[in-house]
């Protein structure tokens, strides 16, 4: 229970990090642009509070149902990746981007 209070007291210091970092580097922008120092600050902020509700969501599921989905997800991702990358690799081949294969058709 310690561990895991230090893991996510940990991962909100650092958001909170980032959102100081956010509002110190663009608060003259937003302000010329909306009118509003805090504007990127607020919409990151909203993305940092969806963050942390699908976190708590996340951690409510049991991680051993995960187990048996993940090698059949595995596989099935292998695949599309590998099918993706031939398939990029020859289309760019087929427009002479790739050196050594430019009379590819």
């Amino acid at each position: 229970m310690k561990k895991e209070r230090v893991l996510v007291v940990s991962v909100v210091l650092i958001v909170l990090f980032g959102l100081i970092m956010i509002y110190s580097s663009s608060y003259i922008w937003a302000e010329y642009k909306f009118q509003d120092a805090f504007h990127y600050v607020k919409n990151q902020a909203i993305f940092a509070i969806i963050g942390f509700l699908l976190m708590h969501l996340m951690s409510k599921i049991d991680y051993h149902w995960y187990k048996e989905k993940i090698e059949y997800d595995f596989r099935n991702c292998h695949h599309l990746t590998d099918f993706s990358a031939h398939s990029w690799y020859w289309k760019c081949a087929k427009r002479g981007l790739v050196p050594g294969l430019e009379s590819v058709h």
